[in-house]
């Protein structure tokens, strides 16, 4: 987050047009912004993402991975989604998710939130598992016994990192 004065800075009109500096209007973050949609490549993913179960959409391909696979089976195992496939396009592989809306065409996923990050991993013991929107959400959790939603982890007694959380 940006700090207010520099954001009010950035507001007012520079005596030179080189000096003016784009910042984003959700977060005012002045680096990875993009022009066409006057925000920073962050807020922009963090849109994207939940406006696409927003929009109606049936289905969505997403790059695989071995730990986007295992996420996305704790989906379909806790209702998230309807189905996946692992599909082929133009020679590249994809995983296709199938969303999952209820009868008033509400998407069921409100939210998916990143808890670890690359530059900063959050590890939590089965004893201090976080809950989720009072236990009405999920967290996805790597263990050493795979990935495993919050509640399981706890059942096992396995600790291990946090990955997201959704509801």
């Amino acid at each position: 987050m940006a700090k207010k004065s520099m954001i009010i800075k950035a507001l007012r009109e520079p005596k030179f047009m080189t000096r003016r500096v784009n910042r984003c209007k959700i977060c005012g973050r002045p680096r990875g912004y993009m022009r066409d949609f006057q925000m920073c490549r962050i807020c922009f993913r963090k849109l994207a993402s939940k406006g696409l179960s927003r929009a109606g959409f049936e289905k969505v391909d997403i790059t695989p991975s071995k730990l986007k696979l295992e996420i996305v089976k704790v989906l379909k195992n806790e209702g998230y989604v309807k189905n996946f496939k692992k599909i082929q396009l133009d020679g590249k592989n994809f995983i296709r998710l199938f969303l999952k809306y209820d009868e008033m065409e509400n998407p069921i996923i409100h939210d998916i939130e990143k808890i670890s990050t690359p530059g900063r991993r959050i590890y939590s013991g089965y004893k201090k598992m976080p809950r989720i929107k009072n236990g009405y959400g999920t967290i996805v959790v790597s263990t050493s016994a795979g990935v495993t939603t919050g509640k399981k982890a706890t059942e096992n007694k396995v600790g291990g990192e946090l990955i997201c959380s959704i509801w």
